[in-house]
């Protein structure tokens, strides 16, 4: 395991877990508050956590503009690296949200974004996914532009296939890649997670709590509210959670042996994972972020990965092979 986790194009340690925001300010969850969002953000900043990943399409603006008040008030913006996306749109009424890669699209989210978080250069910019409907070539080639410039300083992409992104690597280089990647969804190992460590692009994972599945806090027979992810997410059925109950019965049992939370356990599996240089950590409370943090000092040998891997094999082996839940965007 590397010592340092490097971004390509970044000088900046970024760690092994970064702080996601994609819970935050009610876009596809239910259950988050505005008020929480910068008391999390400041508990992780405090612990260490300086990557910081979110999107404009997080609380239509609302979280790109709370992260920038806070980290002005806090005068830490030298500490941290700020990553944030572009590609994606919302209709005036915010029930409609689209995929846009064009050049336009472009120069305006970023001046966007500049503006919300309060920071003339972005650190890692990315294609929050990819758009058929616009050539890769012109998206990249924007990307290219504003890179040279200086104004980003790496560029990403986030759901995109091994093909996608070669297609994107003939126009400008990729420093990130992002996809999701949990105990419970594990196929980024097949062909993405090589792709990248043969290519030199850094690995960000999101979702290593399976959306709250890993996290101990719901049970069978929990519903959501509509417009929440997990409200039309199969793996949220009585069906599933029932078939998910000894898994992660026998999870927690593994976890009480390495002494640490089931959350932890899962943190520390999907940020140590060979070729991950990080997986990203959402909290919607300043515990929540210090119990994050804390998954670091959990350190998982060659023989627990095996053993974990014989206990998802055991009971999920489809999760090697299913595409994860993503949002229908």
């Amino acid at each position: 395991m590397p010592s340092a986790r490097m971004i390509p194009g970044l000088d900046q340690d970024a760690g092994s877990l970064g702080y996601g925001t994609w819970l935050m300010n009610g876009f596809n969850w239910s259950d988050s508050e505005d008020r929480c969002v910068e008391s999390a953000l400041e508990k992780s900043i405090e612990q260490g956590i300086f990557l910081i990943d979110t999107a404009p399409v997080y609380g239509f603006g609302r979280c790109e503009e709370s992260i920038g008040r806070r980290i002005k008030q806090l005068g830490v913006r030298s500490e941290v690296l700020l990553a944030t996306k572009f590609g994606l749109e919302w209709s005036s009424d915010f029930k409609t949200i689209r995929r846009n890669g064009s050049k336009r699209h472009l120069m305006l989210d970023l001046d966007k974004s500049r503006r919300r978080l309060q920071s003339d250069v972005i650190d890692l910019y990315q294609i929050h996914w990819p758009d058929p409907a616009t050539p890769i070539g012109e998206t990249m080639d924007a990307l290219l532009r504003f890179y040279d410039a200086g104004i980003i300083r790496a560029i990403g992409v986030s759901n995109f296939s091994k093909d996608e992104m070669l297609q994107a690597m003939r126009y400008a280089p990729i420093h990130a890649a992002q996809f999701p990647f949990n105990l419970f969804e594990q196929k980024a190992s097949i062909e993405l997670i090589p792709f990248c460590q043969e290519k030199g692009i850094a690995v960000l994972t999101y979702s290593p709590l399976c959306r709250g599945l890993l996290g101990g806090k719901y049970g069978e027979g929990d519903t959501f509210q509509p417009g929440d992810i997990r409200a039309s997410d199969s793996k949220f059925s009585m069906d599933r959670f029932k078939k998910y109950q000894p898994l992660i019965w026998e999870l927690n049992e593994f976890a009480g042996y390495k002494k640490c939370l089931l959350p932890q356990l899962s943190l520390a599996w999907a940020s140590q994972f060979n070729g991950v240089t990080m997986a990203l950590a959402g909290a919607r409370t300043a515990d929540q972020a210090l119990m994050n943090a804390q998954a670091r000092s959990v350190q998982l040998t060659s023989d627990d990965f095996d053993t974990l891997r014989g206990i998802i094999e055991k009971h999920l082996p489809e999760a090697f092979t299913s595409e994860p839940t993503k949002p229908a965007f």
